[in-house]
């Protein structure tokens, strides 16, 4: 079982003078190496692969001394990195672009390079990097990625093996089912409800004043002042995601605590979450409406939220299933009846007399759904 710990690193000054340069120097070798594939594939209809390239890593060393500065296993996971792009191209990405330097902010290191101290992380030719650990590191350290986020903050991310999962699952005493929504974030089949906090939609006046200022800034010259705005923006989204994120981990702590099975939809969120706009040929309708939608669905980030609620429910023994969402809201969980009601309507009544918040039913079938397949 793999499991990654990510910790926050201060490097000084002249560190991270550093590893901006073996940052450098990485994007570099990755859009020498995509241009070098596309020369070939251009002129002799050739395709390189990961091989054929790393193994001309030491002669492109004795062209360039400068490459020296990075560890050479994090040279070839660059190399790495491109050929998994390519490989995603072949089973239908986008084809790989060339990395400008707010596209490139993060290198890898596997066996050698690194090495966990006490509250220093030591890093070959940059030195002993204070770090803050948060939580003690678990298992045996396989790959160590450090990055840099577009706040200009370093952090240090540990992929530990801790073995096999033998964590026991544990006996159903608890179970729920749990609706998603945009009006409220989560309602449970024993009719709790989490409130949405909308944490994109309540910073957007933040927002905005910061992007109003970034584009009144010259977008042709590199100026100090456009990059004090750009970096103010940055800061403002990375609020917002650290918001979501904790938001995210204490809600799924929550429930893997309280509960031993838990019943979600399987909800297609990129399909949900799709432009409306249409072609030339086709225009979309209610463009504006859809637009607003996507974004709040974006906002909620349900994606995430069941990511972290997967993986610790699987750390702590705990059930999660995931059913098909479709009639969830329109059958009654009292006699099973199809009653069918708009997205306007936020109650549910049913001839058989029951008449209850309509997410409440919802996440009531959501748990009988999940019953039948537990």
């Amino acid at each position: 079982m793999r499991k990654s710990f990510r910790y926050r690193i201060y490097p000084t000054p002249k560190q991270e003078a550093v590893l901006e340069e073996q940052l450098r120097l990485c994007r570099l070798v990755y859009n020498a190496a995509l241009e070098q594939r596309i020369w070939f594939w251009k002129k002799r209809k050739l395709t390189l692969n990961y091989y054929s390239q790393a193994n001309e890593l030491p002669a492109a060393k004795r062209e360039h001394p400068e490459l020296t500065l990075v560890n050479s296993q994090v040279l070839q996971g660059v190399l790495q990195r491109l050929d998994q792009a390519y490989q995603r191209f072949f089973s239908g990405a986008g084809f790989p672009r060339f990395k400008s330097r707010d596209r490139f902010r993060s290198m890898t290191f596997t066996q050698t390079g690194y090495k966990l101290l006490e509250r220093k992380l030591k890093l070959a030719r940059v030195g002993e990097v204070r770090i803050k650990l948060s939580r003690p590191v678990e298992g045996e350290i396989k790959t160590l990625t450090l990055t840099r986020n577009s706040s200009g903050h370093w952090y240090a991310s540990f992929s530990c093996d801790l073995g096999p999962n033998q964590v026991p699952m544990r006996p159903v005493e608890a179970e729920v089912g749990i609706d998603l929504g945009l009006l409220k974030f989560l309602t449970c089949s024993d009719g709790s409800m989490v409130p949405n906090p909308r944490h994109f939609r309540e910073s957007l006046a933040r927002l905005a004043e910061r992007q109003r200022k970034l584009a009144s800034k010259p977008k042709r010259k590199r100026t100090r002042n456009r990059e004090k705005a750009k970096l103010l923006v940055a800061k403002a989204h990375e609020k917002v995601r650290n918001q979501r994120s904790d938001f995210h981990f204490k809600l799924s702590n929550y429930l893997v605590r309280g509960y031993d099975r838990i019943v979600h939809e399987n909800l297609n969120i990129r399909n949900m979450s799709k432009s409306a706009s249409g072609t030339l040929e086709a225009p979309g309708t209610q463009v504006a409406q859809k637009s607003g939608l996507n974004k709040s669905i974006l906002d909620a980030g349900w994606r995430q939220f069941l990511e972290i609620l997967r993986f610790k429910a699987e750390s702590a023994g705990v059930e999660v299933i995931g059913v098909d969402p479709r009639n969830t809201s329109q059958i009654c969980s009292s006699c099973g009846s199809l009653t069918r009601k708009g997205l306007r309507e936020r109650e549910h009544r049913c001839g058989c007399g029951l008449e209850i918040d309509r997410d409440w039913n919802a996440a009531k079938n959501i748990l009988r759904l999940g019953q039948s397949l537990g």
